[in-house]
């Protein structure tokens, strides 16, 4: 479990994912956006780390 912990707090895709949703947490809080869009902003940025995170353990896999 903290080799999980340490490879996603070293992962800069990770990171980017946090920054952004933490982003878009405040932008909501401060009536920026509204909760609807920070909310669908978040489902499309996960998702999208999800993929890049699959695809890179793909072919990680298929170079081994």
């Amino acid at each position: 479990m903290k080799d999980a912990i340490k490879a996603l707090a070293t992962s800069r895709k990770a990171l980017v994912l946090v920054a952004a949703v933490a982003a878009a947490v405040v932008m909501s809080a401060t009536h920026a956006i509204t909760g609807t869009q920070a909310l669908d902003f978040c489902k499309w940025i996960v998702g999208a780390w999800m993929a890049a995170h699959a695809y890179q353990e793909a072919n990680a896999d298929a170079s081994a």
